[in-house]
């Protein structure tokens, strides 16, 4: 410390000194309180800054990670704003590279820019050009797998290779399924077959070739004849025939069997009447078509009943309730029509006029019935029809189902004149008069229709003098003939009762009649569908022939339909 003087008086050295010394003192303390501040500052920031840390810290540890994937996903969705487009214009389509597809242009995330969408890849057989899939095709213009027009040609990976399995064959060819090859093959429509006793006859041969050549010139059909040897005259081998033929021809679609002898699949029997059955010679499929038949035939819940409740109820299996399969649809790939004479009479004789014996028809006169009848189909083939249909009905019978019904729905294609227990004199006025066909239903027998109560009835004699060239007769048996020999589960010789003929053997005694179908045209147990008449009439009015407007169709109770006559026929009007 420095002295002053006692004077109370200071000079002016030792104020300058005084104030010398305050000015470093306070600098000395400024510079101290700066650095202070200083340093308390960043302390201050660094606690800060810690427990911020530690705060975050926490606020991570509480959070799920579920929380954390949703953010790490948020901030992949931020906008990026420094993009470039891919593509020129949305909507626009180009070729894949390296797959047959195509991508599109568009803006397919969130960053507002144009990008390639993922391949879409063409349909099977297409290849993409110019960002679209075309339809490929072979050097005739056919698209890849179809048929091409020049059959049986098949597109295949841009070759045309044969392939008749797929594609078919051209008219008058068949498919063979090894090479894949179409054949030529014979366009043939009709085969004849003539039964054993009637194949070496020159009369009936000559009457059957002048009849082809009418039939070619009329409808341009080509026919064929194959005479039955007896080692042939089996129905399965018959059919075997039928089928082969039908598998390796064009156009097959009706055989005509020519003589009573010819060995044919039984229909049915019982009551001293038998029917025959056209469904396995009708139907195609090979030996499947007999294990049906021979099943609905030997079962006595099938085709057919046993023997002993045939000969308990003499009656027609479908008329027992409930109804059995005997009627079930066939699908009749081929028109059968029969040329059958009868075979034998039987001989009444006084005084109990009870059967004394049975004697062979001559066989001169069975010959020379089927060579009048050929004759017969041969004339009259451009002759015209009036559009009348009559048709006579047990009521008892025409108002079960819906057989009115179909019998009424005929008038939508002709004039049809329909009764219901015609009496007697209508009946005998109606022999008088032209139809274009003429129906007869009821109950009935292979010589009679019981068309009403009381006996009213029409009789197979009748056909002699009817004027039609188509007899419809529905009814039990009707489609038969007589036997003796009930319920031996085969075909019998045919033969006529009482000096009375069946009606199919009337196709050879009438000058009119060119087609008797006789069976279950209408029976009442379907929807209407398959029946037989409603099928055909409708291609009939056309101008088609009978077997034409049968074969391929499906028919209601195909077995109990049995078609006598010219398959050939047709109506002019």
């Amino acid at each position: 410390m420095i002295k002053l003087s006692n004077k109370g008086i200071f000079t002016p050295f030792s104020i300058l000194i005084i104030l010398l010394a305050v000015a470093i003192t306070g600098g000395v303390l400024l510079l101290s309180y700066q650095s202070w501040q200083i340093e308390n500052k960043e302390i201050e920031k660094e606690f800060v800054q810690n427990d911020n840390e530690d705060d975050k810290s926490t606020e991570t540890d509480s959070k799920t990670e579920e929380d954390l994937q949703q953010e790490e996903e948020k901030k992949g969705e931020e906008p990026n704003n420094f993009c470039q487009n891919e593509c020129s214009q949305s909507g626009f389509k180009k070729c894949s590279g390296d797959i047959n597809g195509y991508q599109t242009c568009g803006d397919y995330d969130i960053d507002n820019c144009l990008e390639w969408s993922l391949v879409t890849n063409c349909p099977l057989n297409t290849i993409c050009q110019n960002g679209m899939c075309i339809q490929q095709k072979c050097t005739d213009g056919t698209f890849y797998g179809q048929c091409s027009i020049d059959k049986p040609k098949y597109c295949e990976n841009g070759n045309l290779v044969n392939k008749c399995s797929i594609c078919n064959c051209p008219l008058n060819y068949i498919c063979d399924k090894s090479s894949n090859l179409c054949r030529n093959v014979e366009k043939l429509d009709m085969l004849i077959f003539v039964s054993p006793q009637y194949a070496g006859d020159s009369q009936i041969k000559q009457a059957i070739n002048e009849y082809i050549e009418v039939v070619k010139e009329d409808i341009g059909w080509n026919v064929k004849i194959i005479n039955i040897t007896p080692d042939l005259n089996d129905f399965r081998k018959i059919d075997k025939v039928i089928e082969n033929h039908y598998n390796s021809v064009s156009g097959l679609k009706a055989a005509l069997m020519v003589g009573e002898d010819i060995d044919t699949p039984l229909g049915s029997e019982g009551g001293g009447h038998e029917a025959p059955s056209i469904v396995p010679w009708g139907t195609t499929g090979g030996e499947i078509s007999y294990e049906e038949y021979n099943r609905r035939f030997s079962s006595c819940q099938g085709d057919f009943l046993c023997p002993e409740i045939l000969d308990s109820y003499h009656i027609r299996p479908s008329y027992l309730n409930p109804p059995i399969d005997y009627l079930l649809p066939s699908r009749l790939n081929i028109a059968i029509f029969l040329l059958y004479p009868s075979h034998e009479r039987e001989i009444w004789l006084p005084p109990d006029y009870t059967v004394q014996k049975v004697e062979e028809i001559d066989y001169q006169i069975r010959s020379q019935q089927i060579v009048n009848v050929f004759e017969k189909f041969k004339k009259d083939r451009q002759e015209e029809y009036l559009k009348n249909i009559l048709s006579f009905w047990h009521a008892e019978i025409a108002e079960v189902g819906i057989q009115e019904e179909l019998i009424k729905s005929m008038a939508d294609y002709v004039n049809l004149y329909y009764k219901k227990n015609p009496s007697e004199e209508e009946i005998m006025a109606s022999l008088e008069k032209e139809y274009m066909m003429y129906i007869a239903g009821g109950h009935g027998t292979p010589m009679i229709v019981s068309v009403g109560p009381g006996g009213k009835t029409f009789e197979a004699d009748y056909l002699d003098s009817l004027n039609t060239p188509f007899f419809v007769g529905s009814g039990c048996y009707v489609g038969g003939w007589p036997t003796f020999d009930s319920n031996n589960r085969k075909i019998d010789f045919s033969h006529d009762r009482y000096d009375t003929t069946w009606f199919g053997s009337k196709i050879f005694n009438s000058s009119y009649l060119k087609v008797i179908a006789v069976g279950f045209p209408f029976d009442p147990a379907s929807d209407g569908k398959y029946y037989f008449i409603k099928n055909i009439l409708q291609d009939l009015m056309t101008g088609k022939t009978l077997a034409e407007s049968i074969a391929g169709k499906i028919f209601w109770g195909g077995g109990s339909m049995i078609l006598y006559g010219d398959p050939t026929f047709h109506f002019n009007f």
